[in-house]
């Protein structure tokens, strides 16, 4: 055995903990593009967004923390609930709720509207006039039908509100079982909220890229297969013309068969212009005409 030295023993010492990081919530080093368009989606339309603000190298999968963090307290569930009267100045009618609704899905064409519901066809046009006279919802072109705009809401908040809160706002206020409504209602938040976003930052990519004047979306009636053909990412000339196409999937991979549904709206069109496939999860073998989803930012 060695001799002792004498030599007083020095107690190592322990290296503080790190704080934990939420369950589930593994930041990556670098923002996440689609954590960004996710909280963009959401606060993009507020006159000070910053109190609502989360970690953007957050992964996707792991958005449902800053959701409940920061979107699900009274101040911003008090905010979402008076986005309406904010356009308005009154509350929403049952007419003015269905066409919210409605629209908190997806786009809709005009008679979509009017035959979804049990309102008259007259109040859902006056509502429509009167909602887009205040802002809260606007049209877009459709080169494909042009006296038939798609109707889209305008502001996310009001998506957020009658698309993902919807029936079950008072539970939500409740705050009792938020992390279940979460896991039982969050297809409802990409679906309203952060898909509709991706879309409108792929047309303008393409209105920025001198492709087209205005943002548009195309639905095609189509005698032959008998349904209407969308799609989501399109751009109009000044008279109303198809001036570029796109295809896209929010968070998942494109399907094989998007690229053929848009060949096929192109011919139909007659449109030989340019055509974009933007994708949310890069493409096996990415050709010129793949836009990622970082491009849009």
């Amino acid at each position: 055995m060695p001799e002792p030295t004498g030599e007083p023993r020095i107690p190592r010492q322990r290296e503080p903990a790190a704080e934990p990081r939420p369950r589930g919530a593994r930041p990556a080093r670098e923002p996440d593009p689609l954590t960004v368009m996710a909280m963009d989606s959401v606060l993009s339309r507020l006159d000070d967004p910053e109190p609502y603000r989360g970690d953007p190298r957050l992964p996707l999968h792991a958005i449902g923390e800053w959701v409940l963090g920061k979107l699900c307290g009274p101040d911003f569930l008090d905010l979402a609930d008076a986005r309406f009267a904010s356009y308005t100045g009154t509350e929403p009618s049952a007419v003015d709720l269905h066409v919210l609704q409605l629209l908190a899905v997806r786009p809709r064409l005009g008679f979509e509207i009017e035959r979804t519901g049990p309102h008259a066809k007259e109040e859902v046009r006056a509502s429509l006039r009167a909602l887009a006279e205040a802002g809260a919802v606007s049209p877009l072109p459709n080169p494909a039908w042009r006296e038939e705009p798609s109707w889209r809401l305008a502001d996310p908040i009001l998506a957020y509100r009658y698309g993902f809160l919807a029936e079950n706002f008072d539970r939500w206020r409740r705050g009792r079982v938020n992390r279940l409504l979460w896991l039982k209602t969050r297809a409802r938040l990409h679906r309203a909220v952060f898909r509709p976003h991706f879309y409108g930052l792929a047309r303008d990519w393409l209105v920025g890229r001198g492709s087209g004047a205005a943002p548009a979306r195309v639905v095609l009636p189509d005698s032959e297969q008998r349904k209407l053909l969308v799609l989501d990412i399109a751009t109009a000339g000044d008279s109303g013309e198809a001036a570029a196409l796109g295809t896209g999937r929010w968070q998942l991979p494109l399907r094989p068969h998007q690229r053929g549904r848009m060949a096929y709206i192109a011919e139909r069109l007659g449109h030989s212009g340019p055509a974009y496939a933007f994708h949310c999860v890069p493409p096996p073998e990415p050709s010129s005409n793949d836009i990622p989803a970082a491009a849009l930012l």
